[in-house]
């Protein structure tokens, strides 16, 4: 199951699309893994918003069969964080 824990590393950058510039963050996957080293990138908009919600995230595969996926892109998934 994944863990709430410590926030790794973060790191953020502006991205300019077709319609408008958006900051995007580098993020440690925080499925609590040992060993896991694999980062993510995720809009600093909706990094924060998961923050403000306890949700943590993963990369697609990191999850446990008893986490709850809130929300699933090809670049990371949001999970309700597990206290414990």
């Amino acid at each position: 199951m994944a863990q709430q824990g410590a926030s790794r590393g973060v790191s953020t950058h502006t991205e300019r699309g077709a319609a408008e510039a958006v900051e995007v963050a580098r993020a440690s996957c925080e499925c609590g893994r040992p060993g896991c080293r694999e980062s993510l990138r995720i809009s600093l908009p909706t990094f924060e918003w998961a923050r403000t919600r306890g949700l943590i995230v993963l990369r697609p595969g990191h999850e446990f069969e008893d986490d709850t996926v809130v929300d699933r892109t090809t670049e990371f998934l949001l999970v309700r964080a597990r206290v414990g």
